[in-house]
């Protein structure tokens, strides 16, 4: 019969492989696509090695897969002091975070704020809702979103309102 198992010493090695393979052309198609898959799954994602950052006003930090560039707000007025953004790429994903400052807020209620800001950020993105969900940090009231964009992808995030500050990463 035919050996079914390698002995890895000497040079019969790689015969003994082939011959196994060849009588197995079904297992050695389903190996290399394998290894395939393996491969392009292992290049496709990047390594991520997450820095912690924090503005130089120390006002947050987050945990950033790269050192990100900072975008100033110009303020609006009757509306927003203005603010602070942070962001990188690392394709084929983008990382943001930041805040800004609002000279007052429309509504009394929390809730009612977090959804103006939910629905502003909605038609920005001309997305819809995947999910949402109220969450709280440090007894802060926020939001956490997963929105699907116009471009077909998908966008999650967190609002936090602390007094007249929105917080967006």
């Amino acid at each position: 019969g035919r050996k079914t198992h390698l002995e890895r010493d000497g040079p019969s090695y790689l015969k003994q492989l082939l011959f196994i393979l060849k009588a197995n052309m079904k297992l050695a198609k389903f190996l290399i696509l394998l290894f395939l898959m393996m491969t392009l799954a292992a290049c496709g994602k990047p390594k991520l090695h997450p820095l912690e950052f924090s503005p130089s006003d120390n006002s947050f930090s987050v945990m950033m897969p790269d050192a990100p560039k900072e975008n100033i707000v110009q303020p609006i007025p009757n509306a927003i002091k203005g603010g602070k953004l942070y962001g990188t790429n690392v394709a084929p994903r983008g990382y943001f975070a930041g805040y800004l400052d609002f000279e007052s807020l429309p509504f009394n209620h929390m809730s009612d704020n977090l959804d103006r800001a939910r629905d502003t950020y909605l038609q920005s993105l001309k997305g819809t809702i995947l999910s949402e969900d109220t969450i709280t940090l440090d007894g802060h009231t926020g939001r956490e979103l997963r929105v699907h964009d116009s471009r077909g992808g998908i966008v999650h995030m967190r609002l936090f309102l602390v007094d007249l500050r929105m917080y967006t990463a």
